[in-house]
C-alpha cells in the first residue's frame, strides 16, 4: 500500500551517502568506505562485507560485477564484485575529488568541485576509460558552473544536478568530445537526478 509503509528491518550503517540494490546485495557507501548487506531476507538483512576507504564513499555506480565508487579523498575506484563477500580494488584514478558517478558501457561519468569555497567556481565532468579496470584513463574533461551533487547518463546525455538550482545537460555521445546542451534554473537543489524515457 503506497499510502501506508511498513519498516520490515534497520541497520546501523553509519554516515551514509549512496545506496545501491543489485539483486539480494545492498550496497552502501559512506563514511569509511563500502560496505554490502544480504537482504534476501527483507526482514533481516545481515552484512557481507566492508571495504575501508581513507576517505569519504559519496557516490555509487554498479555494472556488472563491478562497483564504481566516487571517493572525495581517494579519487574513482573500481572494485571487483564477483566474490561480494569479498569485494576488493581492481584499480583507482585519482586525479580528481568526484562527488557523484554513474557508469554506461566502457565509460564512467564523474562530476566534482574545483573549489568549495565559491558556488561560481566551475564544477567538473570527467569522463573515464574503464575498459581496463585496472588502469581507468581520463579522456576528456568538461568544465561546468555550479556545485554538482549528482549525474545520471541516459542515451548519450549527462544530466548533471547542482546544489545551487541549476540541471546541467552534457552531450557525451563521443565521450571524448563532450559538448554543452543546456542548463535549466529554477532555484531547485538536486541532490539526486535520475532519468526516464522522457523525463527527468
Amino acid at each position: 500500500d503506497p499510502a501506508q509503509f511498513i519498516e520490515l528491518a534497520s541497520v546501523d550503517t553509519g554516515t551514509t551517502r549512496a545506496v545501491h540494490a543489485w539483486g539480494d546485495v545492498v550496497y552502501v557507501a559512506g563514511a569509511g568506505g563500502i560496505r554490502t548487506y544480504d537482504v534476501s531476507a527483507l526482514d533481516a538483512p545481515t552484512e557481507l562485507s566492508k571495504l575501508h576507504s581513507a576517505g569519504l564513499a559519496v557516490g555509487l555506480a554498479i555494472a556488472g560485477n563491478r562497483a564504481y565508487v566516487a571517493d572525495l579523498d581517494g579519487g574513482l575506484k573500481i572494485l571487483d564484485l564477483s566474490s561480494v563477500d569479498n569485494p576488493g580494488v581492481l584499480g583507482s584514478i585519482g586525479d580528481f575529488e568526484p562527488e557523484a558517478v554513474d557508469v554506461v558501457g566502457d565509460y564512467a561519468y564523474a562530476v566534482s568541485k574545483r573549489d568549495e569555497s565559491c558556488w561560481c567556481t566551475p564544477g567538473q565532468l570527467d569522463i573515464v576509460d574503464v575498459s581496463n579496470p585496472t588502469n581507468p584513463v581520463v579522456v576528456s574533461t568538461f568544465d561546468f558552473n555550479g556545485f554538482p551533487s549528482s549525474v545520471r547518463v541516459v542515451d548519450g546525455t549527462a544530466w548533471i544536478g547542482t546544489t545551487y538550482g541549476n540541471l546541467v545537460v552534457v552531450d557525451v555521445t563521443d565521450p571524448a568530445l563532450p559538448e554543452a546542451v543546456t542548463h535549466l534554473g529554477g532555484g531547485y537543489s538536486f541532490g539526486t537526478t535520475e532519468a526516464v524515457g522522457n523525463y527527468v
